[in-house]
């Protein structure tokens, strides 16, 4: 339908607005972590119905709000009845009117769609019949339009019910980000139906719905990029934190708690955006030689925490001899965390787990041997997958029922990402389990070659350690720099930081940095024009440059590179890998100079 235009608004609800309050309250510092932690939610209820991710909408906006209602209203205009907004999902004290409806000329909604922009309402029921059900009555409710391509499909709103709770500018960011979230969102879900809808009834239909399956794909991997923004200077906090002297046991459990849930949150992004590269086939390997035992004691170190939690026991059989395996040790690693984490999720507490990695070598019937494999294989005691679930077992967003998915559940993406990556090596994985309890058995095989010799280089997980170097963090995320920053202070580095390539290149009139860490998806000049700078000037032809981004697909790699940079690395720094780059840097004496204002 028509929105009507701003002058068509009744004076009576005009008498309601007081949306400039908003920018002369005090504002509230922003809670970037438990904003990551909302759209780690969200991601995860994408996965599953419209019906429950709006459910965690409303529930999650009154949370971050402070506020004792909210919901989501969505326009409806049906030719038979006048045009109205259907509370499609509700939390707090308006629950009880669900899907219940407001007439569009005497709604919240109606006005805020008419002006289009966030509108905020003071004691609103004096001036709108249609919300007087309200119990106790509304004080202020703040609404945000939910854009969808060029029209608006509704809007997401909080109510306060107190006296004492008024919203500001920080609850007006928070709002507006979730509304960005739904649009998107439902502007897949539509392209989606439309495409599927057509599909039906032409085959030339397809190309609308692959086009709509494109959109989703590029959506995830966008929502995965922005997770990792604020998930990255939590990350370098948090380990700041454990390498300082902590003065007291309840500061070190909270500080345990934070390192679990973060590694609970990057475990959930890393999941949302592999499962969009797996979809457009660009999950790479990149293979050389690797000890299969730094392999193996990377994932059981990787999955140790969870294994303890539930009191499992993890027996480790392995060759004695040391075994050099031509593979991507990382992409394997993670393969065996996959795989081992889903042992622990889906057995009881206490229950044995077996790790089993051997080397076989087949004879043909003439007695000469043929190539050898590795085999590694996971037993547990769990509760087994039934017969019809079993061949779908390696289908992306497919989950197995768990004993406690609240806490543990991820996104049914684990097994995908395991079959097509030890196929990517040349590989075969299967999985052998019965009903009720008789347990499941993974068993990877892999091709046992050896890569080009590569003696005397570092062996897989021994970073060198790095002597202090002067260093460069360019990033627009302030609290990113800083955190960064910091951890890097505490190996004696000597730091300067920067939030635009401006401020970059004026620190270099009294700074020569060894290796500078930048940005390249900053506004106004990004990181690869900074570097092109950079690399221009004869002062800095020794300098390390190293590009960070939130994207670690085989194409950016190759267009930092191409742009300058000597290492793409993605966000949140791996500090082993941060340590490796500073160590290869030369021995510069540092200068007195170094030691100006950071």
């Amino acid at each position: 339908m028509t929105i009507p235009k701003p002058d068509s608004i009744r004076q009576t609800h005009r008498q309601s607005l007081i949306t400039s309050e908003l920018y002369s309250r005090p504002s509230r510092h922003p809670d970037y972590e438990a904003e990551a932690k909302v759209l780690g939610k969200l991601a995860h209820a994408l996965a599953t119905s419209d019906a429950e991710m709006f459910g965690t909408l409303a529930r999650e906006a009154a949370r971050l709000c402070r506020a004792d209602s909210a919901g989501i209203s969505v326009l409806e205009s049906p030719p038979d009845r006048p045009a109205s907004f259907r509370w499609a999902a509700l939390a707090g004290q308006a629950v009880p009117f669900l899907n219940t409806h407001r007439p569009f000329d005497d709604s919240l909604c109606g006005v805020t769609l008419a002006m289009g922009k966030p509108e905020l309402f003071g004691t609103p029921q004096r001036f709108f019949p249609s919300i007087e059900m309200l119990s106790p009555p509304v004080v202020e409710a703040l609404l945000v339009p939910i854009p969808v391509r060029d029209d608006a499909w509704g809007a997401i709103w909080v109510m306060s019910q107190r006296p004492e709770v008024r919203f500001d500018a920080e609850d007006l960011r928070l709002l507006t980000s979730l509304a960005d979230f739904t649009g998107a969102t439902m502007h897949v879900a539509r392209m989606k139906a439309l495409a599927e809808s057509r599909a039906i009834q032409a085959e030339t239909a397809q190309s609308a719905l692959r086009e709509a399956e494109a959109r989703k794909d590029e959506f995830i991997a966008t929502l995965s990029h922005e997770l990792r923004s604020p998930i990255a200077p939590i990350d370098s906090a948090i380990k700041c934190l454990g390498r300082l002297e902590l003065q007291s046991q309840q500061a070190e459990q909270a500080l345990g708690i934070a390192e679990r849930q973060l590694h609970r949150l990057q475990r959930l992004v890393d999941d949302l955006f592999d499962a969009s590269r797996i979809r457009q086939g660009k999950v790479t390997v990149r293979p050389e030689n690797s000890l299969l035992a730094d392999i193996l004691n990377d994932a059981v170190a990787a999955v140790r925490p969870q294994m303890e939690a539930r009191k499992h026991t993890l027996k480790v059989t392995a060759p004695s001899d040391a075994v050099l395996v031509y593979v991507d040790s990382g992409r394997i690693t993670q393969v065996l965390v996959n795989v081992l984490s889903n042992a622990a999720k889906y057995s009881p507490d206490g229950s044995q787990i077996a790790l089993t990695a051997a080397v076989d070598v087949p004879a043909d019937p003439s007695g000469t041997s043929t190539e050898p494999t590795l085999s590694m294989t996971v037993a547990d005691e769990g509760y087994g997958i039934s017969a019809p679930a079993l061949p779908h077992i390696f289908d992306i967003f497919t989950q197995r029922g768990s004993r406690s998915p609240s806490t543990e559940a991820g996104l049914g993406i684990g097994l995908a990402l395991v079959k097509y990556l030890v196929e990517a090596h040349s590989g075969t994985v299967a999985v052998q389990s019965g009903e009720s309890s008789s347990g499941t058995t993974v068993t990877i095989c892999l091709p046992l070659s050896r890569g080009p010799d590569l003696s005397g280089t570092q062996p897989h997980g021994m970073a060198p350690c790095a002597a202090p170097c002067r260093v460069l963090v360019v990033d627009d995320d302030r609290d990113t720099v800083e955190s960064l920053a910091l951890l890097l202070g505490l190996d004696a580095h000597v730091v300067y930081t920067a939030t635009s390539a401006d401020e970059a290149l004026a620190a270099l009139d009294g700074f020569t940095p060894d290796v500078a860490f930048i940005d390249v998806n900053m506004p106004h000049v990004d990181g690869f024009t900074l570097a092109a700078e950079l690399r221009t000037r004869p002062a800095l032809k020794h300098l390390k440059l190293v590009a960070l981004t939130g994207d670690v697909s085989e194409n950016d790699r190759v267009a930092a590179l191409a742009a300058g940079f000597d290492r793409h690395m993605a966000k949140p720094v791996d500090i082993q890998a941060l340590t490796s780059i500073l160590a290869t840097v030369g021995e510069t004496p540092l200068k007195k100079q170094d030691f100006g204002p950071q």
